[in-house]
């Protein structure tokens, strides 16, 4: 075990009832929700050889988009995910942007200019 495998690893592994065999399934990592954070943490956590399981309780992804902006450290991160490529082709380059509520009112009132950065693909 790697020592970074070893940081993140519980200090008691999470038992689950019981799998399709009747044998106990163990995992190393719990993550709650499967929203935009606890989908890329269980994909890293998983990459780096830890069994992880998500639990989430809504049945269908939430129908609106959550992120207006990604950066490059965001970038990167999808990157080391190995999902940077599969969602740039969802993105468009913005040279700014307005944050929209349910009402279609501006949050923050006028536009956010953003300085551009650069993430390289692999």
């Amino acid at each position: 075990m790697s020592p970074r495998q070893s940081m993140l690893r519980a200090s008691a592994p999470v038992r689950v009832g019981c799998g399709a065999n009747g044998v106990a399934m163990q995992f190393d990592v719990l993550v709650v929700g499967c929203g935009p954070v606890g989908a890329l943490a269980a994909n890293l956590l998983g990459r780096a050889g830890l069994k992880t399981l998500v639990v989430e309780q809504e049945l269908e992804p939430h129908p609106l988009p959550r992120a207006v902006h990604l950066d490059h450290e965001a970038m990167r991160l999808l990157q080391s995910a190995g999902v940077a490529d599969a969602v740039a082709s969802d993105m468009r380059e913005a040279e700014g942007h307005l944050h929209v509520g349910a009402e279609a009112r501006s949050i923050e009132p006028g536009a956010h200019r953003t300085s551009r950065t650069i993430w390289l693909r692999s």
